[in-house]
C-alpha cells in the first residue's frame, strides 16, 4: 500500500494541472467575451453618433431648403408686385395719353387753337416729382400760373395731369370720369393721399417760425397767405366769415383746453359746428361719468422699500412702536396693550411738500418731542406711543374732532372707520 502513494500524488497532481489550465482557459474565453462585447457597445455608439450626426445634417438642409424656398417665393412676390406696378403705371400712363388726344380733338373741332388755347397745349411748368416735391406748394404755383395764364377753369384738371408722375399720377388715373374733369375733386384726392390735412394746416399756423433770410412781411404773408391760415380754414370746412373764423378758433381753443382723451375723440368724429361739438362733448363726459373742468385725480406712487431700509441708519430692522429689534409692530405688546382711540392735534409732520419724493419715514413732533413718523397708506387708525402723550389728554372712546395739523401748515382729515 505503501508504494502505491507517489503514483496516486502524481495522478492528483496532474489532475489540478489539467484542472487548472481549463481555469485559465475558461478566464480568457470570458476576457476575450468581455472584449467583445466593448467592441460591440463601442461600434453601436459609433452606429448611433453616425445616425445622429446624419439626422443633423439632413435637418439642416431642410432647414436651408427651407429658407431658400422662401427667399425664392419672396423674390417672386416682390417680381410680381413690380409687374403690376409696372402696368399700373403703363396703364395711367395709357389713360393720360387717351385724355390728352381726346382733349385736342374737342380743342381742335372748336376751331383754330387761340393764344390762350396755344399756350395751354403745354404748359411752361416742371413736372411733378412725387417724394421730392411739397404737393401743397406745387398746386398753389400751378394755380398762380394756370389764373395768369388765362386757363379756363374746366381745363384745370388736364392740364394739371399732364404735369403729375408717381403715386399722384395713380390717384388721377383712379378716378371717375367725371371727377377727373373736376380740378376741385382732382386737388382734394391729392391732398387726401398725401395726408394734408386741416390738423397738419393748423398745426403749421400755430407752430411756423421765421425762416432764415425771410423779411417781417414775407413771413406775414407765408402765414396769412393760402400756404397756412386759408389752408387751415378750407379744409376745415369754414367760411371766412367773422362768424366762420369765430367758430373755427373757439373750436381749436376748446379742443386745446378739454382732456385729451375727449379731444381725441372729438377730433375722430369731426364735428361741423359748435353746437354739435358741445353735443359730442357733452354725451362723452356722461358715459364716462366726468366732468369738464374736474382733473381727474392721480394716484402718488409710493415707492417700494425691504425692511431693511425701514429699519434704522444702521440697517437693523427694529419695531416702529417702542424700536425693539427682537419683534415688529404687528407683534407689539404695547401696542396691544394700549390701542388709543384718538388725539386732538397732537402729532405735526415735518413731511415733504406736494411734488416732492414720497418716503415712509419723515420727522415730526408729539407734543413738542421729536420723534420719527410712520406713513402707513393702508393704516385706518393714528397709533402714538403712551410715554409720548400726557396721560390726561388720553380719554377712553374719545373721537378725534380736529384735523391734524402737519409743519407745513396743511391739514389732513382724520381716517374714516
Amino acid at each position: 500500500m505503501l508504494t502505491c502513494l507517489p503514483g496516486k500524488e502524481a495522478e492528483g497532481r496532474k489532475r489540478a494541472r489539467e484542472l487548472e489550465k481549463l481555469r485559465l482557459e475558461a478566464e480568457r474565453l470570458k476576457i476575450e467575451a468581455e472584449e467583445k462585447d466593448k467592441e460591440r457597445q463601442i461600434e453601436i455608439e459609433k452606429l448611433k453618433f453616425e445616425a445622429e450626426r446624419l439626422k443633423v445634417e439632413n435637418e439642416e438642409k431642410e432647414r436651408k431648403r427651407q429658407i431658400e424656398m422662401e427667399k425664392l417665393k419672396l423674390e417672386s412676390e416682390e417680381r410680381e408686385k413690380a409687374r403690376e406696378a409696372a402696368e399700373r403705371e403703363k396703364e395711367a400712363e395709357r389713360k393720360h395719353q387717351l385724355e390728352m388726344k381726346k382733349l385736342e380733338a374737342e380743342m381742335a373741332a372748336v376751331g383754330p387753337p387761340t393764344a390762350e388755347q396755344a399756350t395751354a397745349k403745354a404748359p411752361r411748368l416742371p413736372a411733378f416729382v412725387d417724394e421730392k416735391d411739397d404737393l401743397d406748394a406745387y398746386l398753389l404755383r400751378f394755380e398762380i400760373f394756370a389764373a395768369s395764364s388765362q386757363w379756363a377753369e374746366d381745363k384745370w384738371a388736364a392740364h394739371l395731369s399732364a404735369l403729375l408722375t408717381g403715386r399722384a399720377l395713380e390717384v388721377y388715373s383712379r378716378l371717375p370720369e367725371d371727377e377727373a374733369r373736376s380740378y376741385t375733386a382732382v386737388k382734394q384726392a391729392l391732398l387726401k393721399r398725401y395726408n394734408l390735412t386741416e390738423e397738419g394746416f393748423r398745426a403749421k399756423f400755430r407752430q411756423n417760425k421765421a425762416e432764415e433770410g425771410e423779411s417781417p412781411q414775407q413771413f406775414i404773408v407765408r402765414l396769412t397767405s393760402y400756404v397756412y391760415l386759408e389752408r387751415w380754414v378750407e379744409l376745415a370746412e369754414s367760411s371766412k366769415s367773422y362768424e366762420g373764423l369765430r367758430d373755427l378758433f373757439v373750436k381749436e381753443q376748446f379742443l386745446e383746453a378739454c382732456p385729451r382723451d375727449l379731444a381725441v375723440r372729438l377730433r375722430e368724429q369731426g364735428p361741423s359746428s359748435l353746437d354739435e361739438l358741445a353735443g359730442m362733448a357733452q354725451h362723452y363726459l356722461e358715459a364716462h361719468e366726468r366732468e369738464l373742468g374736474k382733473k381727474e385725480e392721480e394716484k402718488e406712487t409710493i415707492p417700494v422699500r425691504n425692511r431693511t431700509q425701514l429699519g434704522t441708519a444702521s440697517g437693523i430692522a427694529t419695531c416702529y412702536t417702542c424700536g425693539d429689534p427682537s419683534h415688529f409692530a404687528r407683534d407689539c405688546p404695547v401696542s396691544k396693550e394700549a390701542r388709543p382711540t384718538g388725539a386732538s392735534s397732537i402729532f405735526t409732520s415735518t413731511g415733504g411738500k406736494a411734488g416732492q419724493q414720497a418716503t415712509f419715514i419723515v420727522a415730526g413732533q408729539v407734543e413738542g418731542k421729536k420723534v420719527p413718523l410712520l406713513l402707513d397708506t393702508g393704516s385706518t387708525q393714528t397709533l402714538i406711543r403712551e410715554d409720548l402723550v400726557d396721560a390726561g389728554k388720553i380719554a377712553e372712546d374719545q373721537e378725534i374732532t380736529e384735523k391734524p395739523r402737519l409743519l407745513d401748515c396743511s391739514t389732513a382729515a382724520p381716517p374714516e372707520n
